[in-house]
């Protein structure tokens, strides 16, 4: 007999058991789709998407992360200053067209390689941070300010948004 908090799910070969707690400490949701069949869904999906909202909110309101919409990132590319760095966060098969097309003003370290490269990173420009969809320069922001370098940017929603905005580079 099981005592105390729990949800769990087990599958078989055919068949799927969902169990939880009688007295709800740990909710599991369970529900009939109309079209026949069910749903499963534990509460720790929903809270782990509100943690990460509530960090990424902390970290904007605390000044920690400082975020570059698509017309912000647009007047600074368009500015082609000496003073800033592009660094695409990306995997480096990712970024290679950019690299290609822009030698010596696209920058790429790839986010699980930054803290091994930040020598590579200069401390007298500001760094403006691009990845896919804005969780890896997110992340690389945060790392870079734990490394001493202060002076970033993350572009929101990374390469997928500003293909959508229409940003041109």
């Amino acid at each position: 007999r099981l005592k105390g908090a729990y949800s769990l799910v087990m599958q078989r070969e055919i068949r799927v058991v969902a169990v939880k707690d009688p007295r709800g400490f740990r909710p599991l949701c369970l529900g009939r789709l109309r079209q026949g069949g069910y749903v499963v869904a534990s509460e720790s999906c929903a809270m782990d998407i509100m943690n990460a909202l509530a960090n990424v909110a902390e970290n904007v309101l605390d000044g920690r992360l400082k975020p570059l919409d698509d017309e912000s990132f647009q007047t600074l590319w368009d500015q082609d200053s000496d003073d800033l760095y592009f660094l695409d966060c990306r995997e480096t098969a990712d970024a290679e067209d950019l690299l290609a097309r822009y030698p010596g003003r696209w920058h790429n370290i790839p986010q699980g390689e930054l803290k091994d490269r930040i020598d590579e990173v200069p401390r007298d420009k500001e760094i403006i941070l691009v990845c896919n969809s804005g969780m890896r320069s997110y992340e690389a922001q945060l790392n870079l300010r734990e490394m001493g370098i202060h002076n970033t940017r993350s572009v929101e929603g990374g390469m997928k948004m500003m293909n959508t905005w229409g940003v041109d580079f």
